[in-house]
């Protein structure tokens, strides 16, 4: 009898859904992602269920394709039963849509161009697990919009600046961290059991909230920021994207508030250019990216990175702990955009 995943997909779908009437069958979904500061650099993963659970792990020194791996990995490690893995990395989702490793196997374990096979001990019980279980790989395009994929880089890229996981269940909004280890009580994936629970770090100064909206493509869009129980400011733009609108919120509270900031923001466009210090690299190449291309939205990302220099300014993604203060932000500028009306006034506290 083939193993499961020897059988072409459509027919392993049709069988799994075909026993999945009791409901034990039913693939779980899972967004992975990996994360790498330097390439190699210290790294991050991550993985959560959608409204479920979520993990991460970090290593010292490692790779971004070892981080994607080490995510899939880790979630097919920790969940029982049939599992769809949503992941940005083609390099995960093409070995298993394209079948690279059956030519793995049947060559053991070197590639087309007769060279080991790189990150081999991370691929091999990946592959193994393939082929015994229910799995199937979907590719989802990064950064662009999607929670799920959103937050699990953010796990990721948190977990490569701390050198620290996480892991939680239920609600994301009210769901705490606590140190990653896995079930049976042994470390888990390239993560120590042992850490405390992550606190983020503060700049000692205002803690900030600031968001952009945009519906869709380059269309109108708005702005908002925000202190805690205090005060607000919101913006309206015509003919914007996303980005720029997130830009534009950090940038308008940078220049109002004095002093040091905290800002929290789930623009991974924003948050991963200070974390992983993307701007150094624009400024030694003359304002330009690593494809040799002009940096988009430099008009805004000049001022920004001269208060990532002045260091009165950290950056990092929203926690649990924030509660609803990044909704509301982000509520905030989708109703700028909505109106297209400028906006500020007082931040009442949360009701109780």
């Amino acid at each position: 009898m083939p193993r499961q995943n020897d059988m072409p997909e459509s027919a392993r779908r049709r069988q799994a859904k075909g026993r999945s009437d009791g409901g034990d069958l039913r693939p779980t979904v899972v967004y992975t992602d990996g994360a790498c500061s330097g390439n190699p650099g210290p790294g991050g993963w991550g993985w959560v269920i959608p409204n479920g659970r979520y993990r991460s792990g970090a290593e010292p020194h490692t790779t971004n394709q070892r981080m994607e791996l080490a995510a899939a990995l880790d979630a097919v490690r920790s969940i029982d039963g049939p599992l769809e893995i949503m992941s940005d990395s083609s390099y995960v989702v093409n070995c298993f849509r394209q079948g690279w490793w059956k030519g793995w196997l049947r060559r053991g374990w070197v590639n087309s161009k007769k060279q080991p096979v790189a990150n081999r001990d991370l691929w091999e019980p990946l592959v193994e697990a393939y082929q015994t279980r229910v799995i199937d790989f979907r590719w989802v395009k990064g950064h662009a919009g999607n929670r799920w994929n959103d937050f699990a880089d953010r796990l990721a890229v948190e977990a490569s600046r701390t050198g620290q996981g996480m892991e939680g269940e239920g609600r994301l909004a009210a769901a705490r961290p606590r140190p990653a280890g896995r079930r049976d009580g042994s470390r888990s994936l390239h993560q120590s059991s042992s850490h405390p629970p992550v606190e983020f770090p503060s700049s000692g100064g205002i803690v900030l909230y600031a968001a952009g909206y945009c519906p869709s493509g380059r269309s109108s869009g708005g702005w908002a920021w925000l202190v805690a129980r205090k005060r607000y400011r919101s913006g309206f733009s015509e003919r914007t994207t996303t980005p720029r609108m997130e830009l534009t919120a950090a940038l308008d509270a940078l220049n109002t508030l004095e002093g040091a900031i905290e800002l929290v923001s789930d623009s991974t466009y924003l948050v991963n250019c200070y974390i992983n210090r993307w701007w150094e690299r624009w400024l030694s190449r003359g304002w330009h990216n690593s494809k040799g291309k002009p940096v988009a939205n430099r008009d805004l990302w000049e001022p920004i990175i001269e208060t990532f220099r002045s260091g009165r300014v950290t950056l990092r993604m929203p926690d649990p702990a924030d509660v609803e203060w990044p909704g509301t932000a982000m509520w905030l500028a989708s109703e700028a955009a909505r109106t297209g009306q400028d906006a500020e006034g007082a931040v009442p506290g949360p009701v109780t």
